[in-house]
């Protein structure tokens, strides 16, 4: 099975718009639709006559922080005008007492997303928080542009799914499949049908790639070991769950066991993976540091460079300290990192997310919180965004370490 996956394997295309006071505010309207559509006809077709076409539609309602909004319900795309002999108005309507619209503010982007081979649901419509850093990373999954008017994409991406994306379609209730079986064999040889620690499967997944340098290219060395774990991990995974469901056989409350203790894994896993790889890339660029050193209390930073005995030294010059947090998404947790490390108010963070809002970004640049993010994830941000490559942390590590300023 392909280990890559991309937006046209679960979508048609998708539209999207910032909602409107007047499509928001039911002092203004109580209509429960939108009006003046037509671009929708490059997603929908022109609507049959006779009360226009009924979509099975899925509602979900994104803001940072908290687990989406779902409900299941339909939509109708139709022509209010289609006893009139020349003229047209097409509108798509949505049943009243919909939690996800209810919410849906003056601000806030609309998407309504036809899907793909989905026996559930025909459309899904996602109201994503204004300003949000999930608001920004819809409109990047499906390549839209920010607009107060419907503008419409359903080229075919011909762009694989990356982190972030395949982390959102997961949110919105897809399984995003990456496992394959080509690594299989190695795998059952190395683990057998045990999962191994994460360091050690981290390892293995960087022996996979012997010909990837990150003394060369950091940043991309970075995004393939991770990409490979990734991949490495899903394959495993399905082989390992597979067994265990057909030996619980009918035992229901076996087998949800099973599906808890794999959800809680991949999220453990996750955080802990980037952390081991990032290592490794200190390692190489022989940079010193302590992971997981206690500073205040018991607190644990991920990383402190040059490491936790200088940090205690009151003698050594705090300009020449460093502290990294590594968090593969971000959203608000990472204010958290401002009561890390006392000794060092500028944090340098390394996330995979792309993008960030632009608001969280400001917050963070005025909370001296220096933001890293691998160099083929900077085109998801705006050019008004400050964010360094690994590259150039690594490089303002060294200078520190060699008693550089």
């Amino acid at each position: 099975m392909a280990a890559s996956a991309r937006l046209e394997d679960y979508f048609d295309g998708a539209a999207g718009k910032y909602l409107s006071s007047v499509e928001t505010d039911p002092t203004r309207s109580n209509q429960h639709e939108f009006n003046g559509v037509a671009p929708l006809i490059e997603l929908l077709d022109v609507p049959p006559a006779n009360g226009g076409r009924r979509f099975a539609t899925s509602y979900v309602y994104l803001e940072d922080d908290n687990d989406p909004l779902v409900v299941d319900s339909t939509s109708t795309w139709y022509d209010a005008r289609e006893a009139h002999p020349t003229r047209t108005e097409y509108r798509f309507y949505y049943p009243a007492g919909i939690e996800v619209m209810s919410r849906a503010k003056s601000g806030d982007y609309l998407v309504l997303a036809k899907t793909r081979s989905d026996p559930q649901r025909d459309l899904l419509v996602i109201v994503a928080a204004g300003g949000s850093t999930l608001a920004q990373q819809v409109e990047v999954l499906f390549g839209l542009e920010p607009a107060d008017r419907f503008d419409v994409e359903t080229a075919p991406s011909g762009v694989d799914l990356n982190f972030t994306s395949r982390a959102l379609l997961e949110a919105l209730g897809y399984e995003v499949e990456l496992a394959d079986d080509n690594f299989l064999d190695v795998l059952i040889e190395r683990f057998g049908m045990t999962f191994p620690q994460t360091k050690v499967f981290s390892a293995f997944a960087r022996e996979t790639l012997l010909a990837v340098d990150s003394r060369i290219d950091p940043d991309a060395a970075l995004l393939e070991w991770w990409e490979r774990e990734e991949i490495l991990f899903r394959t495993f995974e399905r082989h390992v769950l597979s067994e265990k469901i057909a030996e619980a056989a009918t035992d229901v409350d076996q087998i949800l066991k099973l599906a808890m203790s794999a959800f809680q894994r991949r999220k453990s896993r996750a955080g802990h993976a980037l952390e081991n790889h990032v290592a490794a890339v200190l390692e190489a660029w022989e940079i010193s540091f302590d992971a997981q050193p206690k500073t205040e209390g018991k607190v644990r930073p991920d990383f402190l460079v040059p490491g936790e005995v200088a940090y205690r030294d009151r003698t050594h010059d705090a300009a020449r300290l460093r502290m990294l947090a590594v968090k593969s998404t971000c959203k608000d947790r990472w204010r958290q990192i401002l009561s890390e490390a006392a000794r060092i108010p500028h944090k340098h963070l390394l996330t995979l997310e792309a993008p960030i809002s632009e608001g969280q970004t400001t917050e963070m640049a005025d909370s001296n919180v220096t933001l890293v993010v691998p160099a083929d994830l900077h085109g998801a941000y705006l050019p008004s965004q400050t964010v360094w490559t690994v590259a150039q942390m690594l490089e303002d590590f060294q200078a520190v370490t060699a008693g550089g300023s």
